[in-house]
């Protein structure tokens, strides 16, 4: 039995991809969950922020979404100081090993 090739046999079968879209202000929305900045740097402020574990790894809260902002700004100046610390924490340990 032989195996069909999805390979393209020629440059002219593969696809191209579109130019990617242009920045025509301030921000640009790329989905409901990011945007990109002016300076190019793309943002998914509505996911929530990043949480540095203790263990190196990253997560993010579950039900940011769902939380009063009085709540989300709690929630940012108590990760601001932890992811902090933590990646003190591991820096100075891999430094160390």
């Amino acid at each position: 039995m032989e195996s069909e090739s999805t390979e393209p046999t020629n440059a002219s079968d593969v696809p191209l991809l579109e130019d990617a879209p242009h920045d025509n202000g301030n921000q640009q929305n790329l989905t409901d969950d990011a945007t990109e900045s002016s300076d190019g740097s793309i943002k998914f402020d509505k996911l929530g922020p990043i949480i540095l574990n203790s263990d190196g790894t990253m997560s993010r809260i579950p039900n940011w979404a769902d939380m009063p902002e009085s709540e989300k700004a709690k929630a940012l100046r108590l990760l601001a100081r932890r992811n902090k610390a933590r990646k003190e924490a591991l820096t100075e340990a891999d430094s160390q090993s």
